[in-house]
């Protein structure tokens, strides 16, 4: 069994040397500030010397993987009677393996333990969506009341080992979550609020309201540093607890994807020992998690490269959760089954007949953006702008990465909606940078055009020619669901036909410029472009070609 044993890590070690010599020199490890590794007691062996206390029903087990390791059933805990170090308002990381079936469940917190969840606590736990205010069940977040997530991507309830670490620079104010070695951070709000003086530190014990109850399942190795680790640190620290990870890891697309687009390839980060890779694939999980390497309708064959199918794409069919696994075949004749992983498609393109562009962005590669109105209104990325480089995770599947300066997508031919029609135009966006255009189209005169976009470091619009805006910021690095309606009028004008919507609600309308009387007359010289001078992320782009009301808003 791989488990912690001295002559494993030597071999790890000669292992990673023998295969990239200068990225193990830059991924020396600092030493931790804590380290509780359970081999057989809870003793702290980083400098800190902080021994722990098992409390309630909290065992110590052996693990057929992983050796000796901590064992949790929801009412134990360990208790470590320190704050270890600054967990905020100073670089850090976490590390930690864990092995659970479970979501809402804590993985470490540091504060006082009344269970009150009170100002600036922590809590490092698997989230629930229901209790986490966002759609990420089994994902990996760091939180402090009062002081906002760092949110990671990928889930980790499968009930296998996982290598998951928090990062975090204080400073550049710069969160990250990885797993398995891998970066999988979403969003980054957190704004390092520092440690209440006396808060402690507990593992497996639930302090805040974003977990339902202590830690259920197995814990290991877990690390605190006082500095925050590099992806080559984290990687030699997970290789060097474990020795090498025969087991495929970092599936793309994630475990768990929605909105993935019809024609994609599946890659994996191959074991450590591989040399070959069984696939399988197909719509039944327990179909794909019991097949063997024998004909079947799952299993695809044998192969050299990490990516499925060797050439070209997989077709897939719209609004359909599709199933894989790989089993690695290791270069001591061992073979390592894999997890089985999980990802769903896009769903089909509307037949709403208002419904005059929609732009998801969910696409994997090229430079074509796929329209899901009934239109087929295909957009272009235009500058250095590429699915291959700049898709991202998004609010929904994926997003785009817009760099604020020659990166825009242009609809040509699209004119949009033009004269004086009503409209209602709607993205969710993520950024920190307050300037550039949402979405355009129109004729380059007064109140011919139709702008939305950043005005004076709001989201508003304008006709080239007055403005409205609203009052709350958006460029907080957080997602923002943000939407302009232009109701009904014989001549519409800013004052009295247009309002802002900002995440579903109507927003409170920070300003109105000169000439806000002046009617919208759109022209129809330049074609739809989305994200010009817009610096962040941006998904789900719609136009409509009537004013949706607050309730079809709040369903976007």
């Amino acid at each position: 069994m791989y488990g912690k044993r001295n002559h494993l890590v030597l071999l790890a070690v000669v292992l990673i040397s023998c295969l990239a010599r200068s990225t193990v020199l830059e991924a020396k490890i600092p030493e931790a500030v804590g380290f509780w590794r359970f081999e057989g007691d809870t003793t702290d062996s980083g400098k800190g010397g902080n021994n722990g206390t098992l409390k309630g029903a909290a065992t110590l087990v052996t693990d057929p993987e992983r050796g000796n390791c901590l064992q949790l059933d929801g009412e134990g805990y360990v208790d470590i009677p320190s704050g270890v170090t600054e967990l905020a308002d100073a670089d850090f990381t976490i590390a930690v393996w864990i092995k659970t079936t479970r979501i809402g469940i804590p993985i470490l917190s540091k504060s006082n333990g009344n269970i009150e969840w009170e100002t600036r606590e922590k809590e490092l736990y698997v989230a629930d969506s229901e209790i986490s205010e966002h759609d990420n069940n089994g994902t990996v977040e760091y939180v402090g009341h009062g002081c906002d997530w760092i949110r990671g991507s990928a889930p980790v309830h499968d009930g296998h080992w996982r290598h998951i670490a928090v990062t975090w620079e204080a400073e550049a104010e710069e969160g990250r979550i990885y797993v398995d070695g891998a970066e999988q951070t979403d969003e980054v709000g957190f704004n390092g609020g520092p440690d209440n003086v006396g808060d402690t530190v507990r593992i497996g014990f639930s302090e805040s309201a974003h977990s339902r109850g202590n830690f259920v399942g197995q814990i290991d190795d877990l690390a605190i540093f006082d500095v925050a680790l590099t992806a080559g640190q984290l990687a030699e620290l997970m290789r060097s607890q474990s020795g090498p990870i025969t087991r495929a890891t970092n599936p793309n697309p994630e475990h768990g994807a929605t909105e993935v687009p019809l024609q994609v390839v599946l890659t994996w980060r191959p074991g450590d020992l591989a040399t070959k890779h069984d696939v399988y694939f197909g719509t039944d999980p327990e179909d794909v998690a019991s097949a063997t390497a024998e004909p079947s309708s799952v299993y695809k064959g044998r192969q050299d490269t990490n990516r499925y199918p060797t050439e070209g794409q997989l077709k897939l069919d719209y609004a359909r959760t599709y199933c894989w696994r790989i089993d690695e075949h290791n270069r001591d004749g061992t073979v390592t089954k894999g997890a089985v992983w999980s990802f769903s498609t896009d769903t089909m393109p509307t037949t709403d007949p208002d419904n005059v562009g929609w732009w998801k962005l969910n696409d994997i590669s090229g430079k074509t953006a796929a329209d899901f109105s009934k239109h087929a209104r295909k957009g272009t990325l235009k500058g250095g702008l590429s699915f291959d480089r700049d898709s991202v995770r998004g609010r929904a599947g994926k997003a785009l990465r817009l760099d604020g300066k020659d990166d825009y997508i242009e609809i040509a031919g699209f004119k949009g909606v033009t004269g004086t029609r009503p409209r209602t135009v709607s993205a969710w966006i993520k950024t920190t940078a307050p300037r550039g255009e949402i979405i355009s189209w129109g004729t380059d005169e007064h109140g011919e055009m139709w702008i939305l976009g950043f005005i004076r470091g709001r989201v508003g619009v304008t006709p080239n020619g007055g403005y409205l805006y609203m009052n709350d910021p958006v460029h907080d690095g957080r997602w923002h669901h943000v939407a302009a309606v232009v109701h009904e009028a014989q001549l519409p004008n800013l004052h009295d036909h247009v309002k802002l919507y900002k995440d579903g609600n109507i927003a409170e309308i920070h300003d109105i410029g000169l000439l806000d009387l002046w009617p919208i007359e759109t022209g129809a010289d330049l074609d739809v472009r989305i994200g010009k001078g817009f610096n962040g992320l941006i998904d789900d782009v719609r136009i409509y070609d009537r004013a949706l009301s607050e309730d079809e808003i709040q369903a976007l």
